[in-house]
């Protein structure tokens, strides 16, 4: 409800600076539009550009205010306990160096400490193979369903939640929905599954000892809007680790939202983030122009990695590993170069251990 005040109070201070945003943005789509065919068949796909800009603007003002109220209501997590080791297994991504593995564009990892196996995002299964990769790659790894005490979804995307369109509301697991019976489901919206109940957990949750979510994050993207969260585990005697899914929500705010929950200090950050720079492999132009946290005809540069990289130098972070899921190899190379010694390439069935 306090968030909800606050943005009604917002909106109306906002607005006039909001109609001058809009028109100025107004401006540059058209004058891209005219430039790029590729980003004037993915707009007007969606609709009518002004519309979809309009919608957009309403949308982001909305989410920056509740991102304003939920940071300053949210409280330090208490107790979370810790875990000696850390293990983060990439069973699906994008790449492997193991021609005996599968790959695909999509994300899940395997998590594993002291006390809990879980399994963040379910890949999914783009050339509908049997089985799925999810699957080949547990089987060759030795790891069985009965192994993981946990399923966590960063959001519900496709290449996330199994390969099941985001509308339908549910998830697969290795293609299917096998009955769980001591497996535990966490996502970050309402979901249904045939044989149980899936627990929504949209406020920062400790998952198991030594392991909490960070709580959703809304971002705003051209063509609606995504809730996500993310992993936060805490290593004795180094600190925490960060693991994305994604990272829809910009590795600034999930570092900010971690320092909001959490004393101890950050010590790695792992996972997808989302900085594409150009149309290469797997970069397919939706990655390009839609999912950066910029408007589609204000893509990303270096600049803009090197202003995620100097966040990461600021907190002095001893382990990086960014997934080529959504990372263009160029910044790949750039944050490779900036962390010589802390960067950990991040390939299917390779263990980062901490």
């Amino acid at each position: 409800m306090a968030c909800l005040i606050l943005f009604q109070i917002s909106q109306g201070i906002a607005q006039e600076k909001s109609t001058v945003v809009y028109e100025r943005d107004l401006k540059e789509m058209y004058f891209a539009l005219e430039k790029d065919s590729i980003l004037k068949s993915l707009i007007t796909d969606i609709g009518d550009p002004e519309t979809v800009l309009k919608d957009y603007t309403k949308r982001s003002l909305k989410s920056d205010s509740l991102w304003t109220c939920q940071q300053r209501s949210l409280k330090k997590v208490k107790n979370l306990g810790s875990t000696r080791h850390l293990e983060i297994v990439p069973i699906v991504d994008a790449f492997s160096n193991n021609n005996s593995m599968k790959t695909e564009n999509a994300v899940s990892y395997l998590i594993k400490t002291d006390k809990a196996t879980i399994l963040f995002d379910l890949g999914a299964n783009w050339e509908h193979t049997n089985p799925a990769p999810i699957s080949f790659n547990m089987n060759y790894l030795g790891i069985k369903p009965g192994d993981i005490d946990d399923i966590i979804l960063s959001h519900n995307h496709y290449d996330h939640n199994g390969g099941v369109n985001e509308e339908e509301g549910t998830f697969l697991i290795e293609s299917s929905q096998p009955v769980l019976v001591d497996i535990k489901v966490y996502t970050p919206i309402l979901m249904n599954y045939p044989s149980g109940k899936p627990i929504f957990i949209p406020d920062p949750t400790k998952i198991e000892k030594a392991v909490s979510t960070t709580g959703v994050i809304q971002s705003q993207i051209f063509f609606g809007e995504i809730e996500e969260q993310s992993l936060i585990v805490n290593v004795k005697g180094k600190g925490l680790v960060i693991i994305s899914g994604c990272g829809h929500q910009t590795i600034k705010k999930i570092i900010e939202r971690t320092e909001t929950l959490f004393e101890e200090p950050i010590y790695g950050i792992i996972g997808g983030f989302h900085l594409p720079m150009t149309i290469q492999e797997n970069i397919t132009p939706i990655y390009k122009y839609f999912v950066t946290g910029k408007l589609p005809w204000q893509t990303l540069t270096a600049e803009d990695i090197q202003e995620n990289i100097k966040i990461l130098k600021d907190k002095n972070i001893k382990v990086i590993s960014i997934s080529r899921h959504d990372t263009s190899l160029e910044s790949i190379n750039l944050f490779k170069t900036a962390f010589p010694g802390e960067f950990i390439e991040l390939l299917v069935g390779n263990p980062i251990k901490i």
